[in-house]
C-alpha cells in the first residue's frame, strides 16, 4: 500500500516541508552556503553533512553523533545512491526538464516525487522517513549545484565582456 505525500517549499529558499494530509510529517532546512541541512521529523533532528566538492558525499548524523546513512552523488549524470538502514536506494530524475524524479531500493521499492513551482507530491510504496526527506534533499542538493554552475557562467561571461 502507498501513502501520498504533499511537499512545499519558498520560492526564494531551498526549505522543504512534508505533509500528509494537514500533519507535518518533517522538514529539510539547507544552510544557506553549504550543502548541509538539518532534517526535522516528528519524533527525531538529522544533520545531513555534505563534504567535497568534485566527489560530494552527505552523511546522515542522528542528534547523538552517529553516523546512520550516507549519499554519494554522480554530479555528472545528475544521480545519487543513497546508503541507509542496510539498504541501498537509487536516484534519478525520471523527466528532461527535472521536475519528477524517483528513489529506488535495491527491492525495487519506489517512491516517486514530481515537482510543481514551489511544491510537488511523493507517492511512496515506503513509510520510512529517511529515505523518503532523502529524495528531496538530493533533489535540493543538485538544484544548488545547477544554480551555482549558472551563476558561474554568468560571471564567467561578464568578466570576459569587461
Amino acid at each position: 500500500m502507498g501513502q501520498l505525500l504533499i511537499w512545499t517549499k519558498n520560492f526564494f529558499d531551498a526549505n522543504y516541508q512534508v505533509f500528509k494530509g494537514a500533519d507535518i510529517q518533517g522538514s529539510i532546512i539547507f544552510d544557506s552556503w553549504k550543502n548541509n541541512a538539518n532534517v526535522i521529523t516528528k519524533e527525531h533532528t538529522y544533520l545531513f553533512q555534505t563534504s567535497d566538492l568534485f566527489h560530494p558525499v552527505t552523511r546522515i548524523i542522528e542528534t547523538g553523533g552517529k553516523q546512520i546513512g550516507s549519499i554519494r552523488f554522480n554530479s555528472w549524470q545528475m544521480k545519487a545512491t543513497l546508503y541507509f538502514g542496510g539498504s541501498v536506494y537509487y536516484w534519478k530524475y525520471t523527466s528532461f526538464m527535472m521536475s519528477s524524479w524517483e528513489l529506488v531500493d535495491q527491492e525495487g521499492k519506489r517512491a516517486t516525487y514530481t515537482s510543481h513551482t514551489g511544491s510537488g507530491t511523493i507517492l511512496s510504496e515506503s513509510e520510512d522517513e529517511i529515505p523518503l526527506l532523502a529524495g528531496l534533499f538530493i533533489q535540493g542538493f543538485f538544484n544548488r549545484v545547477l544554480l551555482l554552475s549558472i551563476a558561474v557562467v554568468l560571471f564567467m561571461l561578464f568578466i570576459r565582456s569587461c
